[in-house]
């Protein structure tokens, strides 16, 4: 496990996209729900924002209705190299 922050920002963005697809939502619906931009959902799934809010990850694990603990779940970077 490592301590970078592109790392632990590419697991919470895989994250994040995980269960939003999940809960069959888009970036615009999840981003109108959370009251921000469907760009900085964008941002955050794909690791290009530089930083975000305890309070952006708050709101979204709250729509998603998952925990803060299932942002930081390392298993997906391994679910996601065995479909690709």
């Amino acid at each position: 496990m490592t301590n970078s922050k592109q790392y632990w920002k590419q697991v919470i963005g895989a994250n994040i996209k995980k269960y939003r697809k999940l809960k069959k939502m888009t970036q615009a619906s999840l981003a109108e729900a959370i009251d921000c931009s469907e760009n900085m959902i964008a941002k955050v799934e794909s690791k290009t924002k530089q930083g975000f809010s305890f309070d952006l990850l708050l709101n979204i694990s709250n729509v998603l209705e998952i925990s803060l603990h299932q942002l930081y779940d390392t298993s997906i970077l391994e679910e996601n190299k065995k479909d690709k």
